[in-house]
């Protein structure tokens, strides 16, 4: 649907500009701006507008009632009400050159959207998030290595319930994936121990105990072929490793 608004006001159309001077030259040219979306999250044109001093005319919706505020920065109006929008247009036309509109729209500008502003915005989030990581990574580790002394104490259900518990926390925790594949190896239900070996695989293809677990049922299972590229995929990281080369020397041997 098109609706089209008969300006009693000169409009200029400039079309696409990819110089950001000229850009801001054109804004600030201009008395009012104004964005019929219906549609929006934070559009950067109001962003840039404001930062030229330039007051904004636009629906109340999406992002845009955060960016505008109603009778300082601009002119708020519902969703697809042209009047409300030609009554906007006329109120910020009617303001003339006026500082104190200019002065809020460059001020909010400034305040909320200049680049160091979202730098640190940016930053405060990372280090915020990062922390909150570091955090449940710990509480994982911790609870994790709970369940390794439940299982040396034999508590087979309690240690799973902790496995489980440290990938709920963190669902990175390759150690406890293999933890949980070890429990259920001893408890015969094969299928899932190749399961969470497979997971544990997936976060960290070079995990060497579960290496080591995996390609063990998978000799077992008579799976030759993909116990030796298992072996063979980590010791081209680690050729190094002594124990792992046996292993693999030991599954070609049993095919002969």
């Amino acid at each position: 649907e098109e609706t089209r608004i008969r300006s009693k006001y000169p409009v200029v159309k400039f079309g696409h500009v990819n110089d950001t001077q000229r850009l801001a030259m054109i804004y600030s040219a201009a008395d009012v701006f104004v964005i019929p979306s219906i549609e929006d999250n934070l559009p950067n044109t109001v962003a840039e507008a404001m930062a030229c001093g330039l007051p904004v005319v636009g629906f109340e919706v999406g992002g845009i009632p955060d960016m505008v505020e109603h009778g300082r920065t601009g002119y708020l109006v519902r969703p697809r009400d042209v009047n409300g929008l030609i009554e906007g247009i006329d109120w910020v036309i009617s303001q003339g050159n006026s500082f104190g509109l200019a002065q809020a729209c460059r001020e909010k500008a400034e305040q909320r959207y200049s680049l160091k502003v979202q730098a640190e915005a940016y930053r405060e989030l990372y280090l915020k998030r990062r922390c909150m990581m570091n955090t449940a990574l710990s509480n994982a580790i911790e609870t994790n290595l709970q369940g390794e002394e439940l299982f040396a104490e034999g508590d087979i259900d309690g240690a799973l319930a902790a496995f489980q518990r440290a990938i709920a926390l963190d669902s990175s925790l390759t150690e406890a994936y293999n933890n949980i594949g070890v429990v259920f190896w001893q408890k015969e239900e094969i299928e899932k121990a190749l399961q969470y070996f497979s997971t544990a695989l997936q976060v960290d293809p070079y995990n060497r105990d579960t290496v080591i677990n995996c390609g063990k049922i998978l000799a077992c299972l008579n799976s030759a072929d993909d116990a030796r590229n298992l072996y063979s995929q980590y010791l081209i990281e680690h050729p190094e490793d002594k124990e792992i080369s046996r292993l693999m020397d030991a599954v070609i041997e049993g095919r002969r």
